[in-house]
This record gives C-alpha cells, sequence and structure tokens, in this order.
C-alpha cells in the first residue's frame, strides 16, 4: 500500500490525472506506461497467470482482445512519432484494418450466418423479370386510363373496349346520337354482353317513349334483352316489354310458367283459370294450347277429391288395400298418366261414374288405347292379378269366338310380367301370341336366363 500512496501521491499523477483520456485518438507513451503501472498496482496479490489447457492437457492460445490490440497499436504510433530517428509512419487503411482483424479470429461474419441459415430460396431471375414486365405493363395502363379518364373515345373504340374486356366508360355520351350510334357499333359486334350494357345505358339515359321507339327497330337487341330480364328473373319488366311489343304468345307462356311452379293445389288451380281465360282464350291461335290447360285445370279437379278421400282412408288404418300397399306419394299434381296408373293400383274395381274410375280418367282425358294398357297393366301385374290381365286383354272374334289383343305388343307384356315374378305358363301363354314367330325363340331364351 506504501508503493501505492507514492504513486497516488506523485506529482506527475495529480498533474495527469484530470488531462489524460485513455479514449482520445492519440496515447502518447508515458501515459500508456502509467496505465501499465496502474494495471500492475491494482493486481490483487498473490494472483497468479491462469493457464488454460484443452481436454488434451495442451496449452490453449489466447489471442489479445481487439482493446488490447488497438492499445498496443496506439502505444507503437505515439512511440514510433517520438522517436527522432524513426521515418514517417503510414497507419494502415480501412481495408487493411479489416483483413488483420480477420486475421485475428477465424469466427464468420454476421452476413455469412444470415445467408447460410436463410430458409427462401433465391428468387430466379426469369420470374423478377416477367414480374417487373407485369408491373410496367399495368403502370402503362393506369397512365393511358387516367388519360383517357376525361376524354371521349370515339364509339368503335369505346366497343373495342367492351368486347375485349378493357376497362371503358359510357358517361361521356351524352347525346342521344351517340347512343344509338353505340347501340348499333354493339348489334354489329354479334356480342351480347356489349348489346345488354348498351341497351341499359339507353334506358338509363333517355325517356321511356324514345326507348320504346328506337328499340322496337332493333330486333337483335330485343331478343337479348328479353333474354336478360329471364335470366335475371325479372318479371315485370318482361312482362311490359312483350306487351309493349305485342307478342301476346309469349306473354301468354309466361303467365302460364307463373302459374304452373306454384305448389299449392288451390292457388294453383285459380292461377291457371285466371291465366286461361285473359292470355289464351282470347286469342285464336293458342286455341289448341288452351284446350290442354283445361284438361290440366280437368285433372287437378280430379286429383284433389280422390287424394283428399285416400288419405282419409290410409290414416283409419281400415284393413285394405292402404294397408298392404301404403301410399308413399301424394297424386295432386301428377301427370295424367301416372294418375291412371294410380287409380289403376287402388281403384281398378270402382264404377265408371266416379272420379277415381281408370275407365272415367280414359274417358275424360281422351286417352288410347295403348297409353290405358300400358298403365293398367303395370299397375294389374304388381299387385299379382294375372286374371285380371287377361281380362282386360280379351276381345271378341269374328265368329263370336274370344281372343286376346293388345295394342302395346305381346312380347312387352310378357316383359312386364316377367319382371313383376308371374309364372311361366303366363309368361309363354304371351310370347306364343307373338307376331313374329322367329323372335319367340330369342324371347323365350332371355327370359329363361334373367
Amino acid at each position: 500500500m506504501d508503493e501505492e500512496d507514492d504513486y497516488w501521491g506523485s506529482s506527475n499523477v495529480k498533474k495527469n490525472r484530470a488531462t489524460v483520456n485513455v479514449f482520445d485518438e492519440k496515447v502518447v507513451f508515458e501515459a500508456a506506461s502509467d496505465l501499465d503501472k496502474l494495471r500492475k498496482n491494482l493486481k490483487t496479490p498473490g494472483e497468479e497467470e491462469v493457464e488454460c489447457v484443452n481436454w488434451d492437457d495442451t496449452p490453449v492460445i489466447t489471442r489479445p482482445s481487439i482493446q488490447q490490440k488497438a492499445l498496443q497499436t496506439s502505444v507503437k504510433v505515439s512511440d514510433s512519432s517520438l522517436d527522432p530517428f524513426r521515418g514517417p509512419t503510414v497507419l494502415p487503411t480501412a481495408p487493411e484494418r479489416q483483413k488483420s482483424s480477420l486475421n485475428w479470429s477465424d469466427e464468420p461474419s454476421i452476413d455469412s450466418i444470415v445467408k447460410e441459415n436463410d430458409p427462401r430460396p433465391p428468387a430466379p431471375a426469369r420470374k423478377l423479370t416477367k414480374h417487373e414486365e407485369e408491373i410496367n405493363f399495368l403502370c402503362s395502363e393506369l397512365e393511358k386510363a387516367k388519360k383517357t379518364v376525361h376524354s371521349k373515345l370515339p364509339v368503335k373504340e369505346t366497343v373495342t373496349r367492351m368486347i375485349t374486356g378493357l376497362p371503358y366508360s359510357l358517361e361521356q355520351y351524352r347525346s342521344k346520337e351517340e347512343k344509338l350510334e353505340l347501340l348499333d357499333r354493339a348489334i354489329e359486334t354479334h356480342d351480347g354482353n356489349a348489346i345488354i350494357a348498351a341497351v341499359l345505358f339507353l334506358k338509363r339515359t333517355v325517356t321511356d317513349k324514345i326507348f320504346n321507339a328506337e328499340f322496337a327497330i332493333r330486333p337483335d337487341a330485343i331478343n337479348q334483352y328479353l333474354s336478360y330480364l329471364r335470366a335475371h328473373f325479372q318479371q315485370t319488366e318482361l312482362e311490359n316489354m312483350l306487351g309493349l311489343l305485342n307478342r301476346s304468345e309469349e306473354m301468354a307462356m309466361v303467365k302460364y310458367k307463373q302459374a304452373a311452379s306454384i305448389v299449392d293445389a288451390v292457388a294453383k288451380t285459380g292461377k291457371l283459370k285466371s291465366c286461361l281465360d285473359a292470355h289464351f282464350k282470347c286469342d285464336s291461335q293458342l286455341e289448341h294450347d288452351a284446350s290442354m290447360i283445361q284438361q290440366q285445370l280437368d285433372l287437378l279437379q280430379i286429383q284433389r277429391p280422390i287424394d283428399s278421400a285416400d288419405e282419409m282412408e290410409q290414416t283409419s288404418r281400415k284393413p285394405g288395400i292402404f294397408m298392404t300397399h301404403p301410399r308413399v306419394v301424394s297424386i295432386v299434381n301428377q301427370s295424367v298418366l301416372t294418375t291412371l296408373y294410380y287409380c289403376s293400383f287402388y281403384h281398378h274395381q270402382d264404377p265408371e261414374n266416379t272420379y277415381a274410375s281408370p275407365l272415367f280418367i280414359r274417358k275424360q282425358h281422351q286417352l288410347n288405347d295403348k297409353q290405358y294398357q300400358w298403365s293398367v297393366i303395370r299397375a294389374q301385374a304388381r299387385l299379382k292379378k294375372w286374371d285380371e290381365i287377361n281380362s282386360l286383354l280379351q276381345v271378341k272374334g269374328w265368329f263370336g269366338g274370344i281372343k286376346l289383343k293388345t295394342s302395346i305388343g305381346f312380347d312387352n307384356v310378357a316383359d312386364i310380367l316377367h319382371k313383376h315374378f308371374a309364372p311361366m305358363k303366363e309368361i309363354l301363354k304371351f310370347l306364343m301370341l307373338m307376331d313374329d314367330a322367329d323372335k319367340r325363340p330369342i324371347k323365350l331364351r332371355r327370359t329363361e336366363e334373367v
């Protein structure tokens, strides 16, 4: 401690304590010597240098730290600057210092570590070039759009943009002549989207009187616009346009389609009656269609009471056909042949003067023998009533005898019986009545194989 007190009490230390800065760029030799002496004095007595060894007892070569090398370099520079016998000292440039620092340590740099551990693959040059081309193209298109947003393009160029999918504006055309020219140019291209865009723009920007007058003399635009209204279910506008164009037949069909799409039987019947009176009976050209709609109304009026009575019979759970073969769906809104099959299955024995009788339905809707026999034979075959099928096909011959005759062909009768597992003798009976004798063995062989 006496040696330390003598050192701190010396005038030289007191003199330089306030003026010496160890971080200055210029460190003189005396200051470096004093710092080294101070380090030795501050060292704990008895403290020894620790020698580092590896696991195999070989000494570890410790490299000086960057601060120590910087201090030594500064001391050497200061020493050489104070030596009058030495020539001028040239300090190393920045790249040389970087090179010497790399020699001090073999550790990799941060940039090299980041590059090695980066999981993202480098983008190919071709994709970057393609992206740059796309960006340049979009920028050029944006500039063109900015230039043309306030300028009026020729009608032909605007129609070309409409067809090719480029951005366009129709608001720049103010006069009636320009709007009609736009519509005519669109019609010449035969492009439906362009025609619809021009028609909608004309309808929105002119009065109804002008629109109707100009629209009526352009049939291509009319057809496109009517198709557009049908596709978008704009029924009110569609009916107005059809009435304006005096297309009574199309108007009647539109009204009928609306009425026929109703599910409720009562509401459907009312709509069909209104449609029949307003659009079909008043037009002589639609006389046949009016008769078909009248038959549909008659069928609905038959189906409703039959379905209601059968539903009550099935819910009462009385023994009968509705217990052995319960109904699956309602008969309402079904076709006339489906109704005939239904009545042949559940009401085959009903008298002819009742709604559910197959004979009444045949007479009411003027069904031919082929339609009637096809439905009745299938229904009776499902019930395994082979005698009923024979009775249906029996007719009187020339000499008062009885023979079998069918309008659907005996081969079809045999197929129906075979499908419902009829006895083989019943099937053979109808196969032997086939007109073409050469086809009998082929038909018989197929029946036996199945």
